[in-house]
């Protein structure tokens, strides 16, 4: 298959407070998240990472006021553009651009299968919480997604849909209209149930069987070395 790869590059650094070694703005914690937490204030998202010796960064998201924690170090932790947004690191950090791309079509969608197949090219299912991600992701889905129907549809790790969409969420716990997808965007492929889940090429979380007759491409991110 065909990979197509799109970089999102870093953000600005600012000077870190004195128990962060490394400050920078416009800029979140995408993976990995060990806790998310509801927080008022910049200042309290830092006291809760403070406090918490497991904690080795966190972004603190002043429009949604969730404050996003990570246990990843240096080598492992991802970080993705968000305007509004700041992370703040116990570390040394220079950030790595968030390269998106799409690994080998499966027709099984089970969020394990799906971190098999991302991680043999060091990578991890994608989850989308920025307009930047999501055009990236929809730029492959309609170049080598494959089709159902009329659309043309790549595998997501979006679950927890099957009572409610609007409780559909990442693997890092966030629920997916947190971000950059409304409740209308969400939606279940005609006469399939809420096992697994699909990015479309207009732009939806689509549910549908874990198991398909044809094979999908899935999304994937990985920093770039």
């Amino acid at each position: 298959m065909k990979l197509l790869l799109l970089q999102l590059f870093t953000a600005a650094l600012v000077p870190a407070a004195a128990v962060y070694q490394t400050v920078i703005k416009d800029t979140a914690i995408h993976s990995p998240i060990s806790k998310r937490i509801d927080v008022m204030t910049e200042c309290e998202c830092r006291a809760k990472c403070d406090m918490d010796s497991s904690c080795k960064a966190a972004s603190y998201d002043a429009i949604a006021d969730h404050c996003f924690m990570t246990d990843g170090g240096r080598d492992s932790v991802i970080t993705q553009p968000l305007v509004g947004s700041i992370a703040f690191f116990k570390f040394q950090f220079e950030e790595t651009p968030l390269e998106v791309f799409l690994a080998e079509g499966t027709k099984n969608g089970s969020v394990a299968r799906l971190r098999e197949l991302c991680a043999k090219e060091n990578g991890i299912p994608l989850i989308i919480k920025t307009e930047q991600v999501k055009e990236a992701a929809l730029k492959f889905v309609r170049e080598e997604g494959n089709y159902i129907v009329f659309n043309t549809f790549a595998w997501l790790p979006v679950r927890g849909c099957e009572e409610e969409l609007s409780l559909c969420h990442w693997p890092d716990g966030t629920r997916v209209t947190d971000g950059v997808f409304t409740e209308q965007e969400i939606g279940t492929i005609p006469l399939n149930p809420r096992e697994a889940s699909f990015l479309s090429d207009d732009s939806k979380v689509m549910q549908s069987y874990e198991q398909r007759d044809a094979a999908y491409p899935v999304l994937c991110s990985r920093k770039i070395d």
